[in-house]
């Protein structure tokens, strides 16, 4: 803290400087600082992906929504990124987090027209597939995440949804029995054991 506010006092009109307060102050949980900070940056360094980025993931996961995603939006649209579909995926995960599906599912399939492989923007497309009652097309997005992206126990679980939502039973246990070989420690493996044990 005192190195950086040493480094605030030297040269506080540099985005860098604003955004590494940013990050220890909500390290050290002072959200009024930390958000200070955060806008300084911004202010500072508006035509920075990386800035804009940082801010954006603190302003999502603190409840400020449509700022971050405002912020993701504008990191996605800049000549200076490296990894737009990456921003676009942020901001539909920031909208999503806010509720608005279909403006996050919008943000996805932009990252899908810039990089066809981004992994989040399938797996998070596979979920809102499903949850719309479109198992075909959750199915279609959950391969094309295997097969970039390794298995987790959550993707295994959510295909053993999608092929239960389709009726193929016989996947879904695959699915349920790679969990359980796979991923044995796992919260999904302790679900399928607490199904699997006799009614009292």
């Amino acid at each position: 803290r005192d190195k950086i506010e040493k480094a605030l006092e030297q040269n506080p009109r540099t985005a860098k400087t604003q955004m590494t307060a940013g990050f220890i102050y909500d390290r050290l949980k002072d959200e009024r600082k930390a958000r200070s900070h955060f806008e300084q940056a911004v202010r500072l360094g508006r035509d920075d992906p990386d800035v804009l980025n940082n801010a954006a993931a603190y302003f999502c996961r603190t409840g400020e929504y449509k700022r971050g995603e405002q912020y993701l939006i504008e990191a996605a649209d800049s000549a200076l990124n490296r990894a737009p579909d990456v921003a676009w995926s942020n901001a539909g995960r920031c909208a999503k987090a806010d509720g608005r599906v279909k403006d996050a599912e919008q943000h996805y399939r932009k990252a899908l027209s810039l990089n066809p492989k981004q992994p989040e923007a399938l797996l998070q497309l596979a979920e809102i597939a499903l949850a719309n009652g479109n198992g075909l097309q959750a199915r279609a997005f959950l391969e094309r995440y295997t097969a970039v992206a390794p298995a987790t126990a959550a993707t295994l679980m959510l295909g053993r949804r999608i092929e239960t939502s389709l009726g193929d039973t016989e996947q879904a246990q695959r699915y349920a029995q790679r969990i359980k070989d796979e991923f044995p420690t796992s919260t999904e493996a302790g679900q399928l054991f607490d199904e699997a044990k006799p009614r009292p």
